[in-house]
């Protein structure tokens, strides 16, 4: 049984009445269910389970056997996370393609202590008291995909991981794909040429990082000098360092900003 169809539980019963009838779902009993027969209009996911019905009549009662009833997601439902990094920020995209004929969806996103969210597309809210954003409801059965931005807190370091679900109808399908974001890691790359006397030193690192490039003389604690600080908006970025004639001696490293 797929999510949103219609069950029927039935009994008949043989002998001399008058019978009442009392229906149970995993043993606890159903409220205003007591005829002989039992229907859900519409199933969701927490309709599953076993069912049975007790049956009373003059002189004692019996139960019947549990039927149990299984109610799953319809195939084609897929819901899948995207994340990239830029700078010390994340921007999270998540796609959501709900089988067609689906009747409503909503979309959910839960958010890692400690961080904040921004630019959340359209229909999508945060909702602070439960650390969720929220999508929809939608009432039809449209392929979306929707996103948002999570900036970490200062000084965030380490790894988390991102959790959310599509709620189908009223069955929760678990967003799959990406959900791993981890702090800053300079990934920089530095390349060392000459042009004339003088360096030229070519960084390769993360689009949008900000970094900072710094000489020393010896490699001495306490003898970096900052020449430059920049956001790579390219793969690379060259600095011709001026200060850097008639030097025998010149040690570069980077320092990630942001």
């Amino acid at each position: 049984m797929q999510v949103g169809g219609t069950v029927n539980f039935s009994v008949a019963v043989t002998g001399a009445g008058p019978f009442t009838y009392k229906w149970s779902k995993d043993g606890m009993p159903i409220s205003g269910a007591m005829s002989a027969t039992f229907s859900i209009a519409s199933a969701l996911t927490s309709d599953a389970g076993a069912y049975a019905v007790t049956i009373t009549y003059p002189g004692g009662s019996m139960s019947s056997l549990p039927a149990t009833l299984s109610v799953s997601i319809p195939n084609g439902t897929s819901a899948t996370r995207q994340i990239t990094r830029f700078g010390t920020n994340f921007f999270v995209t998540v796609t959501v393609v709900p089988p067609i004929g689906t009747p409503a969806y909503l979309v959910e996103e839960f958010i890692p202590t400690g961080f904040t969210v921004r630019d959340i597309s359209n229909s999508g809210d945060t909702d602070t008291s439960n650390a969720r954003i929220t999508w929809g409801m939608f009432w039809d059965d449209l392929t979306r995909t929707l996103s948002y931005t999570l900036v970490p807190p200062a000084g965030f370091t380490g790894m988390t991981t991102l959790n959310g679900e599509t709620m189908l109808f009223g069955g929760p399908t678990t967003t799959t794909g990406d959900n791993s974001i981890s702090g800053p890691t300079n990934h920089s790359v530095l390349g060392l040429s000459q042009f004339y006397q003088y360096f030229v030193v070519t960084i390769t690192g993360d689009v949008g990082s900000t970094y900072r490039l710094e000489t020393s003389p010896d490699l001495t604690p306490g003898s970096w000098q900052p020449l430059v600080t920049f956001t790579l908006d390219a793969s690379s970025f060259s600095y011709l360092d001026w200060g850097s004639a008639g030097k025998s001696r010149r040690f570069y490293r980077t320092a990630l900003i942001e």
